[in-house]
């Protein structure tokens, strides 16, 4: 009979060499395939992650990166290369997942996005100065302006910052009463405002004057009074403003000379 040999099996060490770079940032997965397929020529076991990496970039933009790294046995005295085994393939399962909940995480996370904390506090404001008979504005009292749709309040994505931030604000024809808040000029992203066909009473707020964004102005069929504020004729992508309707009274400002993109007034 042949005596076993006291001298234990060769082990195989593992060499590691860079598979690939996953990246997840706004919905697209980028890898480099060139390098897999450079692996993949060379014969060994399927990858498993060797570092991972997660960095959250500032303006709402979530990059998670995953760096994973093929380990193959390296080969022996004789120059084989063995076969991996099932741990391996379970490594490269593992992976898989890894980079499955990464990209949930992902989405979760875009899908998080509140509106702008300085603007849900103006919202607040403009809400606790009108009265709602019909309650058009229930959906006021609970939730995010931007992701709770509240009633008339239109959102967008703003590129290079974290927020949402409300661009129209449209409450025509809702039977409202009340002021208009001056903390409606906090919007500072705001395009278009419309309150036409309420009974709102009081002035005009001049702190509509700081929303440079502004591009139509509709406050027609209302009860408001006084005169109109001068800071609206600095609103230089301003194109149409509807007042009539009302009992404002005074000159027109001479700063409304500077409303060069005006075509309705």
């Amino acid at each position: 009979p042949v005596r076993p040999s006291s001298t234990p099996p060769p082990t195989h060490s593992l060499a590691c060499q860079p598979l690939a770079d996953a990246a997840i940032g706004k919905g697209r997965v980028e890898s480099a395939a060139g390098r897999q397929q450079q692996w993949l020529t060379k014969g060994g076991g399927p990858p498993f992650p060797k570092r991972v990496a997660v960095a959250v970039r500032r303006g709402g933009s979530v990059r998670v990166r995953v760096r994973l790294h093929i380990c193959s046995p390296a080969p022996d005295l004789s120059g084989r290369r063995p076969r991996p085994g099932m741990a391996t393939f379970g490594r490269f399962r593992c992976a898989a997942i890894l980079l499955l909940v990464l990209c949930i995480l992902h989405v979760d996370f875009v899908r998080g996005q509140i509106t702008h904390p300085t603007e849900v506090s103006a919202l607040n404001a403009v809400r606790g100065r009108l009265i709602d008979p019909m309650y058009k504005l229930k959906k006021w009292n609970r939730g995010d302006p931007c992701t709770s749709n509240w009633t008339g309040v239109i959102c967008h994505k703003i590129p290079n910052d974290a927020y949402l931030h409300v661009t129209e604000l449209e409450l025509f024809n809702m039977n409202l009463s009340g002021t208009l808040a001056p903390e409606v000029g906090l919007l500072s992203q705001l395009n278009k405002l419309d309150f036409m066909w309420n009974n709102l009473t009081g002035n005009i707020p001049k702190e509509i004057g700081n929303i440079t964004t502004l591009t139509l102005i509709t406050l027609n069929g209302n009860q408001l009074s006084g005169s109109l504020p001068d800071e609206i004729g600095y609103l230089q992508k301003l194109n149409r403003l509807q007042i009539d309707q009302n009992q404002i009274s005074g000159p027109i400002p001479k700063s409304f000379g500077n409303l060069t993109s005006m075509k309705h007034l």
